[in-house]
This record gives structure tokens, C-alpha cells and sequence, in this order.
């Protein structure tokens, strides 16, 4: 007869190593994964889990002309009560609106980087006319999800960046969704709702740059964190009647820093690109990216989720998932491969024009050793 204490702990060797192949395969975290895979078994019977959160909402998608905002507004557009797009491209805009069939869809052309004054003015001007046919009932708006998505990034080293380039990353991914954010509910137009299906929800689409550092990406790895810190005390405050989502995506594929400001480096880049907000053209296909259709969908598995207070969702393709795993629960080894092998690595390819997620870039750099240990 077989020991006690040897068949259990053989049982929890193999369910640890079960659970860790499991892990391999996931592209977020482990709640999201299995909740939207569960719904993705469920078929069409999924479908009402996404009416049941977004039938009496309406949904303000901010940077919703291309890329993952524009997705979420494709796949949100058959559940939502009424939707909202805005971004600076207005011609692109309404051909996202008029893909948008299924639901009333508005365009609102918007610059994030306008002053508080225009954005109040927006708000008061466009945007409560568009939630409610009498502007000066207020309990009307409560049912709003708002998707602060809008930013940019950029892709060179610290000592290559420049100055302006750092102010323009808070300009354009910290400041705009905190002063919006302030903006409507002074305007009570996030206010508590009668019901907890009424709750307002605001989600701001982050990065895994929000969660650790990422090299050649330093202002925008900074312009991200400071949204983690906002939310969370945002969410502190107003729990009781107001969900805070935050959206961490790895790298997706689509060009996100095709349009960064350093333009020194643009031409560079071009090759190079990833994202995680909105964004237009496409690139060639990496194992390391994820298709913007895929992450929209887990985003939108993650928002229906029934929680009375956000959370974080993660959601990255390996081997960024297990970074972020481990920045979470063992930050010093975390640390000693970005300083020793993943810093020095990106800094190498970057410099030798290599593409940063095409594998056989990272297989065949034989030079960026060398160069580690002539420093």
C-alpha cells in the first residue's frame, strides 16, 4: 500500500506541474483566461453575458479611430444601448461608425491634448446632449462606461530621448483620462446609479509598461505607471459606486510607435513596432504579439466580468505574461534579468535595426553579448 504522505505529495507535484503547462499556454491571467474561455465554450449562450453588463450602457470609446480602440467598438457595438467615438482622426471615425450598425453610434471628434477648458466645454457642449435627450437631467447619464484607450509611445534609449518626447507621453497617455475623468464627475455625469447594473465604469487602457519597467521605453513605461496610481486611488475613493478597470496589454499587432514624436528615430522604428493603444497600419505577424482581435475580446470578457470593483486584467502573450508573474511575486529576479539579459538584449537589437519581436533576431544576435562584455 502506498504511503499516505508519499501519494499526496506526488499528487501536488503533478498538479503543480499540470497547472504550470497550463500557464503556458494562457495569453492573460489565469481568472480572465479561464472566464473567457468559458465563455467561448458557452458559444452564442456567452452572448448574454455581454448584454447583461452593456444593455443600459452607453459606451464612450476615447481614441477609438483604429486599433484596439476601434476593435472594442466593432465588438462592444451589438450589446451596448448607444455608442460614442472620438479621436482627432474624424474621417476615420465615421467609418468606424458606420461599420457600427447594430446600436446608435455618435462621433464626437476629440484632441486629448486640448486644455481643460475645451475638454469642459466638449463635455458640456457634445457630450450630454449625445447621453440624454434633456441635458439638464442628470440621472440619465449615470449608465456610462467610459474607454480612455488614446495614447502614444516611443521607442529609444534614455540617453536618445528627448525632453519633449517625455512631456508628450504624459500629455497625450496620463493627463487626458484624469482630467476627463475629473471633468465628469464634477459634471455628475459618473454619479451613482440606481442599481448595481447601473454602476459607471471607467477603464483605461494601460500596458504592461504600467506594471514594470520596459527598455527604450522609459518615458512611456512612466507615463503608465502614473495611471496604475491614479486608478487605484480613484477606485479607493469611489468603490462604493464607480468600477475602475485597467487594461494591461503586451505587445499587440499593430505599429503603435509608428507615430512617436522622437522623429529621430522614426524611420528606425518603422520596423519595430508593437502596441498597446490606438493605432492604424499593420505589420508582419510575431509570436510575440497578439492579434488585436483577440485582445479585444479578452477586454471585453474582462469588462462584463460580475465584480462590484475593477481589477487589473493581463493580458500578453508568453513570454511577457510570465514577466509580469514575476515582477509581481519575485521582483529582485525580475530585476537581475532585466539589468543582466533583457535590457542589454533590446538595447543591442535596437541599435543593430533588428526587429525587437521577430525571434530569430533574439536567436542569431551573436553581437549583443559581446558588446555586453566590452562595457
Amino acid at each position: 500500500m502506498i504511503p499516505y504522505n508519499l501519494l499526496l505529495r506526488n499528487s501536488l507535484t503533478a498538479a503543480a506541474c499540470a497547472a504550470v503547462a497550463a500557464f503556458g499556454f494562457m495569453d492573460a491571467n489565469p481568472s480572465l483566461y479561464c472566464y473567457h474561455q468559458f465563455l467561448q465554450w458557452r458559444g452564442t449562450a456567452s452572448q448574454g453575458a455581454y448584454h447583461d453588463h452593456f444593455a443600459n450602457k452607453t459606451v464612450w470609446i476615447v481614441g477609438a479611430s483604429s486599433g484596439i480602440g476601434e476593435e472594442l467598438a466593432y465588438q462592444i457595438s451589438p450589446y451596448c444601448q448607444k455608442l460614442i467615438l472620438s479621436s482627432r482622426n474624424g474621417e476615420q471615425l465615421r467609418k468606424v461608425a458606420q461599420a457600427c450598425q447594430t446600436c446608435p453610434v455618435a462621433v464626437i471628434p476629440l484632441d486629448v491634448t486640448s486644455t481643460p477648458q475645451e475638454l469642459e466645454r466638449l463635455i458640456l457642449e457634445q457630450l450630454i446632449p449625445e447621453l440624454c435627450n434633456n441635458p439638464d437631467d442628470e440621472n440619465n447619464a449615470n449608465s456610462l462606461c467610459v474607454i480612455f484607450n488614446a495614447g502614444q509611445g516611443h521607442l529609444s534609449t534614455v540617453q536618445e530621448t528627448d525632453p519633449a518626447t517625455t512631456l508628450r507621453m504624459f500629455q497625450v497617455n496620463t493627463i487626458p483620462p484624469i482630467v476627463l475623468t475629473q471633468l465628469l464627475l464634477q459634471h455628475k455625469i459618473l454619479a451613482p446609479g440606481k442599481t448595481n447594473k447601473d454602476k459607471p465604469q471607467i477603464v483605461l487602457t494601460s500596458s504592461v509598461a504600467g506594471r514594470m519597467g520596459v527598455p527604450l521605453s522609459a518615458s512611456y513605461a512612466a507615463s503608465k505607471h502614473a495611471l496604475h496610481g491614479y486608478a487605484s486611488s480613484l477606485q479607493a475613493e469611489c468603490s462604493s459606486w464607480l468600477r475602475v478597470d485597467i487594461l494591461c496589454p503586451g505587445p499587440i499587432d499593430t505599429p503603435f510607435f509608428q507615430n512617436q514624436p522622437d522623429k529621430r528615430n522614426q524611420q528606425q522604428t518603422q520596423q519595430q513596432q508593437q502596441t498597446t493603444d490606438d493605432t492604424t497600419t499593420k505589420t508582419k505577424k510575431s509570436p510575440f504579439k497578439m492579434s488585436v482581435q483577440r485582445m479585444a475580446s479578452l477586454a471585453m470578457s474582462h469588462m462584463a466580468q460580475k465584480r462590484q470593483q475593477g481589477q487589473e486584467a493581463w493580458i500578453a502573450k508568453q513570454p511577457t505574461l510570465l514577466g509580469m508573474y514575476l515582477q509581481q511575486y519575485v521582483p529582485g529576479l525580475w530585476q537581475w534579468a532585466l539589468n543582466q539579459k533583457v535590457g542589454p538584449k533590446r538595447v543591442s537589437l535596437y541599435q543593430r535595426g533588428l526587429d525587437l519581436y521577430d525571434p530569430s533576431s533574439w536567436n542569431n544576435d551573436a553581437g549583443g553579448d559581446s558588446d555586453k562584455k566590452q562595457q
